[in-house]
């Protein structure tokens, strides 16, 4: 597993294709050794050198599928959670996806995850949509989305939950609700961040300066502003101050850290 580190990308990418080789050799066989694989797996994530990120990506989507191992999701649940690197957290979110849409397909008898899993890993992916990532966020929106359609008992559980995962965003618990009542909702909809962000569209309107010159007179939007603001300001007189937002605010809650926690699950629900 250490090879995985390497710096070379042609180690790393050998060892990957080996890894799958033995994934279609020994299947099931091969659980426990996924299992302390992940944490190199996750670590390689973290890394700067997109090339051996990528290489180690292609490697585990193509082996999960293969190797269903439930005892490595109390570590992905984690990672997601609390992990500071963007590309850790969306590797862990794309890994759940993966494995909520496979793993159930290929056992046999009864289902491989149940459903305490099932929401564990439900409730983790509806929080992760007010990650800090939009690509977090849109991995999470995936894996909401293929749990709605494969288990839609958890998840219409998770939504109906006063005290679940959503229960303190109103807007996200709003969306999640009309999905039961409109099947055909997409989660894309719903493009809020999460605490101590801004939104695409307002991070663009602050960042975006007063006056853009396209190549006119200075003088001329130099004056064309000038009017404009007056005019801004003569608006402004006469139009009364909008109401105060503060109680929806308070709507809201106060997004404290326990926002984004998860409840404990007996180590045993995720035991092979």
């Amino acid at each position: 597993s250490k090879l995985l580190k390497d710096g070379r990308s042609s180690v790393v990418k050998r060892i990957g294709q080996t890894m799958v080789e033995l994934g279609y050799k020994c299947r099931s066989l091969l659980r426990y050794f996924l299992k302390d694989l992940m944490k190199t797996i996750l670590d390689v994530h973290a890394q700067t050198v997109a090339i051996v990120r990528a290489t180690v990506q292609t490697m585990t989507l193509e082996l999960l599928p293969l190797v269903p191992c439930k005892a490595t999701m109390p570590l992905m649940l984690e990672r997601l959670k609390t992990d500071k690197s963007r590309t850790v957290r969306d590797a862990c979110a794309l890994y759940l996806t993966v494995a909520i849409d496979s793993w159930n397909s290929t056992s046999e008898g009864p289902a491989y995850l149940t459903p305490e899993i099932m929401t564990q890993v439900g409730t983790a992916l509806i929080r992760s949509i007010r990650d800090p990532s939009p690509s977090v966020r849109d991995q999470a929106k995936q894996g909401v989305e293929v749990m709605r359609s494969k288990y839609y008992d958890v998840w219409e559980s998770l939504v109906m939950d006063p005290s679940g995962p959503a229960a303190k965003d109103l807007r996200l618990k709003k969306l999640l609700m009309r999905t039961l009542d409109e099947p055909e909702t997409a989660l894309d909809d719903f493009s809020v961040a999460s605490k101590g962000s801004l939104s695409t569209s307002r991070r663009s309107q602050k960042s975006a300066p007063n006056l853009r010159y396209g190549g006119g007179n200075s003088k001329q939007h130099s004056s064309s502003h000038s009017t404009k603001t007056s005019s801004r300001q003569q608006q402004t007189r006469t139009t009364p101050p909008p109401p105060t937002r503060r109680k929806a605010k308070n709507l809201l809650g106060s997004g404290s850290k326990s926002d984004h926690g998860i409840k404990s699950t007996p180590s045993s629900v995720f035991t092979s």
